[in-house]
C-alpha cells in the first residue's frame, strides 16, 4: 500500500509542478509587494489545512510579518490574505476573502479545485491548486483512502516559499 501511495503522490506533486508555475508566480509577486510596502501575511486553514497556516507563520520557512488571521483582524489594501482549506468550494474561506476583497486585501487560496470548478468564479485573487480531490488508495469496498490535502498543500506552500524568496532577492 506505500508504494502505491508513494507513486500517487508523486503524481499528483508533479501534476502541481506542470500546471502551476503561473499561479505560484503570481502569488508570489503578491506577496513581495506586500513585504516590501510593509504589509501584512495573514494566514488562515480549516480543518487539517491549519497545517499550511501552521508553517507559514511558525514554520522554519515562514513568511516574514506574517500572522494568523481571525475575524477581529483589520485588514489594509498592502495585506495579503493567504487561505486553505480541503477545497475550494470551502464557505468560511470564501467569506473570509470577501471580507478581504471589502477592505482592498488580496487573497490567495490554496486547496483543492475540484472538477467542474470555475476558478474565475471564485473570490480569490490567485487559486493554488494543491489537486488533492479524492483518496490515493483504493479500498476493497470500492471507496478510497488516504486524502492527501494537507500534504499537497504544504507542498505547494513550500514552492510559494521558495518563489517568494526569490523575488525578495532581487529587490
Amino acid at each position: 500500500m506505500l508504494k502505491i501511495f508513494s507513486t500517487q503522490l508523486a503524481g499528483i506533486f508533479q501534476n502541481i509542478e506542470k500546471s502551476s508555475e503561473e499561479a505560484v508566480e503570481d502569488a508570489a509577486r503578491l506577496l513581495a509587494q506586500s513585504l516590501v510596502s510593509d504589509g501584512t501575511v495573514y494566514f488562515h486553514g480549516t480543518d487539517e489545512m491549519m497545517a499550511v497556516a501552521y508553517e507559514g507563520v511558525t514554520g522554519p520557512n515562514a513568511i516574514p510579518s506574517s500572522h494568523f488571521y481571525d475575524e477581529k483582524t483589520a485588514l489594509t489594501a498592502m495585506d495579503t490574505v493567504i487561505v486553505s482549506a480541503r477545497f475550494a468550494a470551502c464557505e468560511k474561506s470564501a467569506a473570509i476573502a470577501g471580507a478581504a476583497r471589502e477592505a482592498g486585501t488580496r487573497t490567495i487560496f490554496i486547496g483543492a479545485a475540484e472538477k467542474g470548478t470555475d476558478l474565475d468564479s471564485l473570490p480569490y485573487d490567485v487559486v493554488l491548486d494543491t489537486k488533492a480531490v479524492r483518496g490515493l488508495i483504493p479500498q476493497d469496498d470500492g471507496t478510497r483512502t488516504a486524502l492527501p490535502s494537507a500534504i499537497c498543500g504544504l507542498y505547494v506552500y513550500q514552492a510559494l516559499h521558495i518563489t517568494v524568496s526569490e523575488y525578495l532577492e532581487e529587490i
